[in-house]
């Protein structure tokens, strides 16, 4: 028989009790075991040099006063970059990126979180430390409490962290060869011999790391890693936009929405290109929404008038106020150029309120469109938002605002975005004559192939070489350069497999982490049967209904798969040229038009003599629900489980139309059980 003890008085009681029989107290029900799971993390381990000898000459008092403000400073910085402290053991830390929740760019944030902590370390002239930096895959109780002492992370690179630090120069910063590949683009590191570490068979290569390159955020990518392939279309429409905006001088919004390694960024990239290569003086601003840290509400927009002032980071306010009000006054006439400045003060930093609701808000937005109508009254301008889905709903309400009211000047706002925009949004650019939203779908086979090529600088490849690359990009271009890179620098691994790049597991985890508990572990299960799947053995798995599973609306697989709605071009069956509007409808459509219908939707027959699509992503096999009556029919083809977020295949109407081939399969297609 259960019991529960009471946390009060430690008495036993029945397992039914609510109240302790002893004090009174109200039992609380015993904890589920934690759940555990298996996450690639960055770890940072800090330790201050020399203080535990300099503590044993202070007294305990002394000691606290020291360490107190330390640790705030600390905790406030991980936390700040989006870490979990894990545990202060003295005057030494151990923090977490990535658990419980992933981000596409931990290994950069610890990096960052590590500069500014040295930073801060350097000044305090009393202070020194040291800091080592490990990526890679430990064992994650999700829901432990580190302020309660419960250890969150467990495995080797927790100890190799550790390792690192202790080996790190006075003031310095330790990273290992997969932090370093991670973040080698944004940030500066010089060489450092490798580490000998008790308890490691070879010694540890790791890099010092210096600074970063730039502020996250600043910069839209001008490089490309490849030749432009299957965006042409998208690009014209950019330029056409642009070209409708200097005519006609007036606003207009463009939203190119997709999910990560799409290519969004490429996209505004060739816009900035075509921009340069025009005879006319256009001016071009950027900036990027933040997912993190402090004041990031109207970072883009910060970033846009700190370019048009030409005020740097090393300015200080004099300098910096100076700039502003050359800059103002300069578009502006004296009766606007006072009232506009005071406005645009805070966005560089000169004063230390953003505005807030109500009148203020709107006199804000007012003087921040007037400073954008005077630059485009110059010369047509081109404002570039990007990542739009961290942005605040007070920057999403200002570029509404300006996309709206600014009127007869050649202004062209350019926003990217992922499709959660759209989930906050969902009206985003709607019912506006001037918007226009793009959405990337992933390419085509053949698409991902003349990439592929092109990045290896090779006309031909292995058959198997290439068809594992294509698989594994999924029609993602940045996925494809980056297994493209990892391949060429690394070869095949174990069985023609190729490593899976640091950038692509962090998006894939940061996108699995933003699923519902619920929907996460449907997926987790659904691996542990494969990459094609019965929902009847995804139920078994999981100890759950089949209902349960499937869950139209709910958390089930149905809302998973929900989630990618634009198919991928080659997804289409191939049917010849008129036949997609017979399908082999109607009383009058022949056999043989039906035969080629399902032929195009199934392949090969498989153990259980069901077909299988023709298609290399994660698939789902599920049963039409009984109607009138009748009995379900044969398994229906493999509707795409591969979430949009994660950059799947399309779910939409490629996938319905799939599913009226598969609708119309003979009964002998297989009734394999679910």
């Amino acid at each position: 028989m259960t019991s529960i003890v009471c946390e009060r008085c430690g008495r036993e009681n029945p397992g039914e009790a609510s109240f302790c029989a002893g004090c009174g107290a109200p039992l609380a029900a015993s904890p589920e075991a934690p759940r555990e799971e298996r996450k690639v993390v960055t770890v940072l381990f800090a330790d201050l040099v020399g203080f535990t000898s300099r503590a044993e000459r202070l007294d305990p008092e002394d000691v606290r006063a020291v360490l107190e403000p330390y640790q705030a400073q600390l905790r406030a910085e991980l936390e700040r970059h989006g870490g979990t402290v894990e545990k202060f053991i003295g005057d030494a830390v151990m923090a977490l990126f990535g658990a419980p929740t992933a981000h596409e760019d931990d290994p950069e944030r610890a990096v960052r979180a590590a500069f500014a902590i040295r930073d801060w370390v350097v000044e305090q002239e009393e202070l020194q430390l040291r800091i080592g930096v490990t990526t890679g895959e430990a064992l994650v109780r999700l829901g432990a409490r580190p302020s309660e002492g419960e250890g969150m992370a467990s495995g080797d690179v927790v100890n190799t962290a550790a390792r690192l630090q202790a080996a790190a120069p006075v003031n310095g910063i330790l990273v290992d060869e997969t932090t370093y590949r991670a973040t080698a683009p944004a940030l500066s590191y010089r060489e450092h011999e490798a580490v000998t570490a008790k308890g490691k068979a070879a010694p540890i290569p790791v890099w010092e790391a210096v600074e970063a390159r730039s502020r996250p955020g600043v910069d839209v990518s001008r490089g490309a890693g490849g030749p432009l392939v299957g965006r042409e279309k998208e690009v014209d429409l950019l330029r056409d936009a642009l070209t409708r905006t200097r005519q006609e001088q007036t606003p207009q919004l463009v939203t190119l929405v997709g999910v990560p390694g799409i290519g969004k960024s490429r996209l505004v990239s060739e816009l900035l290109a075509h921009v340069e290569a025009d005879p006319d003086l256009i001016s071009w601003r950027q900036g990027r929404c933040l997912p993190y840290g402090e004041g990031v509400t109207y970072w883009a927009l910060s970033e846009m008038v700190k370019a048009e002032g030409g005020i740097l980071e090393t300015d200080d306010e004099d300098e910096a106020g100076r700039k502003l009000n050359a800059t103002v006054s300069g578009v502006l006439p004296p009766t606007d150029a006072g009232r506009v400045e005071a406005h645009l003060r805070p966005l560089v930093g000169l004063a230390d309120e953003a505005p807030g609701g109500g009148d203020r808000r709107a006199d804000a937005f007012a003087a921040w469109r007037r400073f954008f109508e005077a630059l485009a009254e110059r010369r047509p301008l081109v404002l570039v938002f990007e990542d739009l889905h961290w942005a605040d709903e007070n920057l999403l309400d200002f570029v509404d605002h300006l996309v709206d009211w600014a009127g007869g000047v050649p202004i062209l706002v350019v926003c990217t975005a992922r499709p959660e925009l759209l989930a906050l949004r969902p009206g985003w650019g709607g019912g506006k004559a001037n918007a226009a939203t793009i959405s990337l779908s992933p390419l085509s086979d053949d698409e991902t192939a003349k990439l592929v090529h092109a990045l290896l600088e090779r006309a031909v490849l292995p058959a198997d070489v290439q068809s594992t690359l294509i698989d594994h990009a999924g029609g993602n271009p940045l996925y494809a350069e980056e297994f493209a890179r990892m391949f060429a620098e690394l070869g095949p691994g174990r069985d023609g497999e190729t490593k899976l790049p640091e950038s692509v597991q962090g998006i894939i985890a940061a996108r699995l982490d933003g699923l519902s508990v619920v929907e996460k572990l449907l997926l987790q299960d659904a691996a542990v049967v494969g990459k094609v799947f019965w929902l009847g053995a995804v139920a078994r798995v999981g100890d759950r209904d089949r209902a349960e599973a499937e869950a139209p609306g709910g958390g089930g697989m149905d809302r998973v798969a929900r989630a990618s709605r634009r198919p991928r071009r080659d997804d289409r069956p191939s049917l010849p040229r008129g036949a997609r509007a017979r399908r082999g409808r109607g009383p009058g459509a022949s056999r043989r038009r039906r035969a080629r219908a399902r032929r195009a939707a199934f392949g090969r027959r498989s153990r259980h003599g069901a077909r299988i699509v023709r298609d290399r992503g994660p698939a789902l096999w599920s049963r039409p629900r009984a109607v009138a009556g009748r009995r379900p029919g044969p398994p229906l083809c493999a509707a795409r489980v591969r979430p949009r977020a994660l950059g799947g295949r399309g779910h939409g109407r490629g996938a319905a139309r799939r599913g009226q081939h598969c609708a119309r399969a003979p009964r002998s297609a297989g009734r394999g059980r679910g």
